[in-house]
Parts: C-alpha cells; structure tokens; sequence
C-alpha cells in the first residue's frame, strides 16, 4: 500500500457521468426534448436507447448529443461502431451554429426538469455502485476526495445527496475543460497540479489533465469503448477495473510519486473558497 503521509497523500478526482453515475437515459431525454423544440424532424423511438448508449463514448458536453441525435435522425440504425473520433468532430464542425443552440436548449431543459420533477429526473440515472461504495473507504486514504466534472454542481450535488454521499464538486459553470478543473482543484487545496489523480472514463479528459500536469487513470466502466481503453493504456494510463475499484486506485496512485503540498498554501486556499 502507498503511504500517504501528511501533507502528500494526493487529491483524487472522479469524473460524475460514466464513472460516478449513469446518466445516458437523462442525456437521452433531455436531448430528445432540445432536438424537438428546435423543431428537427422527430427520431425514431425503437432503436434509439441502445443506439444513442452507443453514440455516448463521443460526447464529452451537451452539444455533442446534437450530433449524435443528427446521425440517429438519418439512420435510426446507425452503426457508432464504424465511426472514427475524427469523423464525429468534422461532422461537429459542420454544423456548429445548431450545435450551439442545441447546447443552449439542452442545459436549460436539464435544468427546469431537474427543477419542476426531481423525481421523475432523477429516476432516469442511477448511481455505479461500485465506484460510490468505495468512495467513503478511498476518502481516508487521500488530502481530499472530489468531483471534476462537465455537468452543472447543483445536479451533482443533489445527485449524490440520494445516495448519501457529499463530495466538493466543480463543474461545467467554471469551465468543462478537464485540465483547467484539475489546477482549480490542486489551487483549492494549496497543493501542486501533479498531486491530483483523475478517474475518467474518457480519453480525451485524462489527456487534458494530463496536459495541466495531473495524473489520470481509465475507468473500465462508463462510456468508453475497448479500442479507447487500450489506447489509454498505450499512452500509460493505469486501467481502473469495476470489480477493484478501491485497491486499483490506491495502486495507481503509488506508481507515482506524490508532490507534498504546502500547509500554509492550503490553509489560505481554503480561507479564500468559503
């Protein structure tokens, strides 16, 4: 086991949507809801969950759904499978002002959803319970357990608060770029950027906290697909299994080193968040 001695026992970020939560039926939802009030010819119902979970490893925000929900609406059957990263972003670009005000509709139907029915909102995404149930054992074992994540806090909060967890959490409102969160994060806490760990199930987030300086480790779980997986690995990102979550984490977070963070840093970090 690593010793994480005070003062250099890491930070752990966990993405929310993938490796927290499954949230791909709510993303469906609402999506369905944004693509109609902007009037788009309606897709097709029957294939649409199993096809829009397949088109899921591309989206990293709201406006990525516009592009999945234009593909479905060519072909109800279309195959993600046979679509390349590079092929989603031109499509992407392509289409760049509905692209913006689908993202517009879809955080403000999110929003008055979660808002006017908890309820039935909430009941469209469930916690991963593996991932949730080795929060508490992990949060001893690091400075301090967060959220990092391109969903809005307030959801997240009200989230986890169903399952009895409360963890800090940043957000899209600061900004959904994963390499900013990361610094944020080790800013908050006095600590330097390489003693955060992220736990992402996109390849695209652990390279932008790569980028910042953190570390990043592949959940197995989420919406990533086998090819995605293995090139993390290629590219030295420690696989985290859903079976271990708890022992894969800790033994990530020991093939590195752990910069010690400055107690006085962290002190004045805190007092100027509250």
């Amino acid at each position: 086991m690593p010793d994480f001695s005070a003062g250099a026992r890491g930070i752990l970020a966990l993405d929310f949507d993938g490796v927290l939560w499954d949230s791909v039926d709510e993303c469906r939802e609402v999506s369905v809801r944004a693509w109609d009030a902007m009037g788009k010819k309606p897709v097709a119902a029957g294939e649409l969950p199993a096809r829009f979970r397949q088109g899921r490893p591309f989206c990293r925000t709201g406006h990525d759904f516009f592009v999945v929900m234009s593909f479905l609406s060519e072909d109800p059957r279309f195959d993600f499978a046979r679509l390349e990263p590079e092929q989603f972003r031109a499509r992407r670009a392509s289409l760049a002002e509905e692209v913006g005000r689908f993202d517009e509709l879809f955080y403000r139907i999110r929003t008055r959803l979660r808002d006017t029915d908890f309820a039935l909102w909430s009941s469209w995404q469930r916690p991963v319970s593996a991932a949730i149930g080795a929060v508490g054992r992990l949060r001893p074992r690091f400075r301090t357990v967060t959220v990092a994540t391109t969903k809005d806090s307030e959801s997240v909060r009200r989230l986890l608060a169903t399952a009895g967890v409360e963890l800090p959490v940043i957000g899209r409102e600061v900004t959904r770029d994963k390499g900013e969160q990361v610094r944020r994060i080790a800013e908050r806490e006095g600590c330097p950027t390489g003693s955060v760990m992220l736990v992402d199930d996109l390849l695209e987030n652990l390279r932008m906290a790569g980028g910042a300086g953190a570390r990043g480790a592949m959940a197995d779980w989420g919406y990533n697909t086998p090819g995605e997986r293995a090139r993390a690995v290629r590219e030295g990102f420690p696989l985290i299994r859903r079976e271990s979550v708890e022992s894969d984490i800790l033994e990530a977070r020991a093939g590195f080193a752990v910069p010690p963070c400055s107690e006085e840093a962290a002190r004045e970090g805190r007092s100027g968040n509250r």
